[in-house]
């Protein structure tokens, strides 16, 4: 019996410290039911679970306690403020690349934009050249009208700030749709990348046919500039699909149906028995910049700044091993021989010391949540003076500087009783005393504990 309680008591042991580590931080671990929703503001990131608790995340040391996976969502993702990326997911943000992109085709576009410097008086072009002046001319009409009809900073800026949530980046993706339209096809007062790529082969066609038809110095600057104002903005119309494409791709992602769909799921957290999860999320914000001499605007990226968390089993009952001390109210009996004038006779006494230690498991409540103060039930194994003993009972785990828990219940102990023999019988020797000694179970007696956690 003894054996078997030695083992009992190890398999608490062993139990207890592979599923209770930490149990002040489960205990107090916000609930997750299935998701988690982050917002940032700056660098500060708040939490806020479907059990309706909120607050600010630690760069680390966090604890959230969930019944399986839990959902990431960021509120009101904005994919062209943000990118986000969390451990074990493949979630590759594409945004950063589009919008540098972009912002180097407008600035290309913006330094092209600058009047060519000026030079030699162009030479009267021959009657027969009429065509390739008309191409010129054409070419220089429909570059300027284009020009005004490429994309802004200011309009970026309106891009960039209306792309939240859902609705947002649909927004977005619209208006882009509707600014590269107008880009490629011009407007009601002509333009449009089309028409200047037409006009630049009209002009290629007629200098071609043209007999003796040359441009002088100054004027073959003209035209070298207008084809490099037409690559511009060929580059911006690509930089716009990119962007589109980008768009696109976070509007077929999955959008959580609360708060009208602002609030896109970037991560759901793995799920094995027996395991938590850590889970580090990386923010990488965006930062923007317009230069007035140019009209351009350059993309960068400000600090990145990340935040670990661990996701937990969420537990009915949160175990947590301790070792206690206990008082109880038994007395033991202790037999040794008794010589009287050469007879030798039983004699009983008692130990009357009440106090020893015990290895407890404790299965604390959650009911009322965070509160720093959890009811429980303990079991226990104790020495019991010299002698194992099991308890049960109740506990109050005081958590927050204190750490300790208090413990009341009902124990009994194996102590060794006489067998065959009897008080005040006779009796050989010592060796027979020892002998005849077995072990029997006590009555249930009362506890008071206080343990101290590991």
């Amino acid at each position: 019996m003894k054996k078997a309680l030695v083992v009992f008591g190890f398999v608490i042991a062993v139990a207890s410290a592979l599923r209770a580590d930490d149990t002040q931080a489960l205990l107090d671990a916000p609930r997750v039911r299935e998701v988690l929703r982050l917002t940032v503001e700056g660098s500060t990131v708040s939490y806020h679970t479907d059990e309706k608790r909120s607050g600010t995340l630690h760069e680390q040391g966090d604890t959230f306690a969930a019944p399986g996976s839990v959902v990431l969502t960021y509120h009101k993702f904005n994919p062209f403020k943000m990118s986000v990326v969390a451990e074990a997911t493949a979630f590759d943000d594409s945004a950063q690349k589009a919008i540098a992109d972009f912002a180097k085709a407008l600035a290309e576009f913006s330094k092209v934009i600058i009047p060519a410097p000026g030079g030699a008086a162009a030479r009267k072009i021959a009657a027969n050249c009429a065509a390739l002046n008309t191409a010129v001319s054409t070419l220089k009409a429909d570059i300027a009208i284009t020009e005004g009809l490429a994309p802004t900073a200011r309009e970026l800026n309106a891009w960039i700030d209306e792309a939240e949530g859902l609705a947002g980046v649909q927004l977005a993706v619209k208006d882009i749709a509707q600014a590269r339209k107008k880009l490629s096809e011009g407007d009601d007062t002509g333009g449009g990348v089309v028409k200047v790529e037409n006009d630049m082969r009209d002009y290629t066609a007629a200098k071609t046919k043209g007999t003796g038809c040359i441009l002088d110095a100054a004027q073959e600057s003209i035209v070298a500039a207008f084809a490099a104002k037409i690559a511009a903005l060929e580059k911006m119309q690509t930089s716009l699909d990119d962007i589109t494409k980008m768009l696109l791709t976070y509007r077929n992602k999955e959008w959580r149906p609360e708060r009208s769909q602002t609030d896109i799921v970037f991560f759901t957290t793995p799920n094995e028995p027996g395991k938590g999860q850590t889970v580090k999320v990386k923010f990488q914000p965006m930062k923007y910049a317009i230069d007035p001499a140019t009209n351009g605007i350059t993309a960068s990226k400000d600090t990145e700044f990340s935040r670990s968390f661990a996701v937990r089993l969420l537990w009915t009952a949160v175990p947590q091993y301790g070792v206690a001390g206990i008082w109880n109210s038994l007395r033991y009996p202790k037999y040794s021989v008794k010589d009287t004038a050469g007879t030798k006779t039983v004699s009983r006494d008692y130990d009357k010391s009440n106090v020893d230690m015990a290895a407890t498991l404790n299965l604390f409540c959650r009911c009322w949540g965070g509160s720093g103060l959890y009811p429980g039930i303990q079991f226990g194994v104790s020495k019991a003076k010299d002698y194992p003993g099991i308890m049960l009972g109740g506990a109050l785990l005081f958590t927050g500087q204190t750490h300790i828990a208090v413990a009341a219940g009902v124990m009994a102990t194996w102590y060794k009783d006489l067998a065959a023999l009897s008080v005040g019988g006779p009796v050989e020797s010592e060796d027979a005393l020892k002998k005849d000694l077995k072990l029997r179970m006590s009555k249930g007696a009362f506890y008071l504990g206080v343990q101290y956690n590991f």
